[in-house]
């Protein structure tokens, strides 16, 4: 079991899979619903008759009156004044369970609705939406308004997923109520509209059904934006692995995308739009899991894992949800279950708020600053969930969207947290770049303190030496040799703790310790030393040149036996700003071991300023081979080495 939590944790929790999938299945009903509606392509959910848009109810109008079974006629038309004062139920909105089983059941159904006052309507219009129903509409005489299909079934009635808008044309005729007769599928129900709530002339019916949808509409555009720029935002930056981001942005999409399928005026003026219902069904399903998994991201499961029980159960819900919706139109078994579950879902819905509440809350009696935010922006959610659950049940007539507020709200908690961990996350990024950065300077300073060290006693002790042996043989040379030696050390001393440093002076400090050393070894050595191009602009590391140099003399001429040493130094600068540097000797060389060993081949002063060079100049070459017949050629090149941004600073 424990092995089982951890592959959900690792594979479900940690990563994003979930949003990332619960994303994609949106954008698959978003290409089916473009490839059904722009290329009339037929979906093989659709229902096989004419119709004119889609949309999915299972309940039916607020506060109608229904007789559940047919009425027989009077002669060849229905007796009104009777039919007024039969026993009418009232059904509300979300009706008893018994009432809804019994609608269901019974193929015929009658409604009536309240008339509205029309007598200041030049040319009234009712605008309704149906569903799953013919009918046919009468007034308080008797007169036939408008009849959808047959009222028989000698045609196959419309399905669970097939719905239309219809204008019926009203006539001044006085009356108190409008009468509904109802054919559908037995065990199942069918979807209407309050009547009188749009009752005038088409032009106002037009206007005020757009005003009511608009800031809807406008309200669901923004989440959908906002989802599809943080969706791209994390695909484009998907190497940083910002998880936090992804749920931002499917949690904001699937909540748009959830409303404005579901919105009413946008069923009314997109035609053959099967592909709608599919996006309302499955996508609002899937809306917590992104919603908690991106809190969990913030502050972890919470107390008693709640963060993820509640995952777990919503992908569950999810999945089972999906599946059964899609055979709504199947079978009546499915339409009782969620008939009998629906109160369940309006708890699920208050727990999943809840939840946050609680983990927001702990976690910011822990310390976490964001969870306070998190806290209040959850109980103001919740609060105006509350208060449109009570308007609901109340009066179906017309939706007041405030729960939007509170999701709104919710986005910009969580995009604020979102920016802040980010911007933290980016600051912690930066304060170790530098921390590393001030490191890696304290390393090679350190390295070449240590090079420093290393040969300024044996470079002493030696050029010492030289001048006490010059003392017998060559008195006259003495001033010379300590000229230069007090030239090396002012180089030591003033130079070699820049990060810079002309490489002329590079040049000079060498010259001078090669004179040294031409004197200590006099007709045994012969230099060749030599450059080549304008040097002026070109800036390198202290101590490149000398210690190649000088390792010719510590290790290739100690061990050999010859007295005919050479050692050969040039420096090239091509028109094009590439410096070549070319050191050869023909002492004792390497061995074939050393050579093929890296580790070996540069692990002494060459290694450092190997490592010092490429970390300034990405474009270099810097190779060690054994020169022919004997002896090493070192060889470093460099590309683009004159650049204004590696110009030292005078200090």
């Amino acid at each position: 079991m424990e092995k089982i939590t951890d592959w959900l944790r690792s594979y479900l929790l940690d990563k994003p899979y979930l949003s990332i999938f619960a994303f994609f299945i949106s954008l698959i009903g978003i290409l089916l619903f473009i490839a059904q509606t722009y290329f009339h392509i037929t979906l093989w959910f659709e229902h096989r008759i004419p119709k004119k848009t889609a949309h999915h109810y299972i309940n039916i109008t607020a506060d109608s009156e229904y007789i559940p079974h047919d009425i027989e006629l009077s002669g060849d038309s229905y007796d009104f004044k009777k039919i007024k004062n039969l026993n009418w139920k009232i059904l509300k909105v979300w009706a008893d369970t018994n009432d809804l089983q019994e609608i269901a059941q019974n193929p015929y159904i009658w409604m009536r609705f309240k008339a509205k006052n029309i007598d200041q309507v030049p040319d009234p219009y009712c605008l309704v939406e149906h569903v799953g129903a013919n009918f046919q509409v009468f007034n308080d005489s008797g007169e036939l308004l408008f009849q959808n299909g047959k009222m028989d079934f000698s045609e196959k009635l419309p399905s669970q997923l097939q719905g239309e808008f219809n204008w019926i044309k009203l006539n001044h005729t006085p009356t108190e109520y409008y009468y509904i007769r109802f054919i559908h599928r037995e065990g199942f129900l069918f979807g209407f509209t309050a009547f009188d709530n749009r009752i005038d002339s088409q032009s106002s019916i037009y206007k005020d059904f757009a005003k009511i949808n608009l800031l809807p509409i406008i309200f669901s555009s923004f989440f959908i934006v906002v989802g599809t720029l943080c969706a791209l935002v994390y695909f484009i930056e998907y190497k940083k692995k910002y998880y936090k981001l992804i749920d931002l942005a499917v949690f904001s999409f699937l909540v748009g995308l959830t409303e404005i399928t579901r919105n009413h005026f946008v069923r009314f003026i997109l035609d053959n739009s099967e592909a709608l219902l599919l996006i309302s069904m499955i996508v609002p399903n899937f809306v917590f899991v992104s919603m908690h998994s991106g809190l969990r991201r913030l502050f972890g499961a919470g107390k008693w894992n709640l963060l993820n029980i509640l995952i777990y159960l919503n992908l569950g819900m999810a999945v089972f949800n999906s599946i059964l919706g899609l055979q709504i139109d199947r079978s009546p078994e499915v339409l009782q279950f969620f008939i009998q579950v629906r109160f369940f879902s309006i708890a699920l819905t208050i727990i999943n708020i809840l939840g946050p509440i609680i983990v927001s809350y702990h976690a910011w009696r822990k310390g976490d600053e964001l969870g306070l935010g998190h806290c209040i922006s959850f109980i103001i959610v919740l609060f105006l969930v509350i208060i449109e659950i009570y308007i609901t049940l109340s009066d179906d007539s017309s939706r007041i969207p405030v729960t939007y507020w509170g999701i709104l709200i919710g986005v910009f908690a969580q995009g604020l947290s979102l920016e802040k961990s980010i911007f933290s996350n980016r600051q912690q990024i930066q304060e170790y770049k530098a921390t590393l950065l001030k490191a890696e300077k304290s390393l090679k300073e350190a390295q070449l303190k240590t090079l420093q060290s290393k040969m300024s006693p044996h470079y002493l002790f030696n050029s010492l030496n030289t001048i006490h042996a010059l003392h017998k043989t060559k008195p006259e040379l003495i001033g010379d040799a300590i000229l230069r030696l007090a030239n090396n050390y002012r180089y030591f001393m003033d130079k070699t703790d820049r990060d810079l440093i002309p490489f002329e002076e590079e040049w000079e400090f060498t010259d001078d310790y090669l004179h040294l050393q031409k004197l200590r070894f006099y007709d045994t050595v012969r230099i060749e030393f030599r450059k080549e191009g304008d040097f002026k602009n070109v800036f390198l590391p202290p101590l490149v040149l000398q210690p190649i140099v000088e390792n010719s003399f510590k290790h290739g001429f100690r061990t050999s036996a010859k007295s005919n040493w050479l050692i050969h130094v040039k420096a090239n600068l091509t028109p094009e700003g590439k410096f070549q540097l070319l050191v050869y000797d023909n002492g004792a060389g390497l061995s074939k071991d050393v050579l093929s060993n890296p580790n070996q081949l540069w692990e002494r002063s060459l290694g450092n300023i190997k490592e010092r060079i490429e970390h300034l100049f990405p474009k270099t070459n810097f190779e060690i081979v054994q020169n022919f017949p004997s002896g090493v050629r070192v060889h470093l090149e460099i590309e683009n080495i004159i650049s204004e941004n590696l110009a030292p600073v005078d200090l």
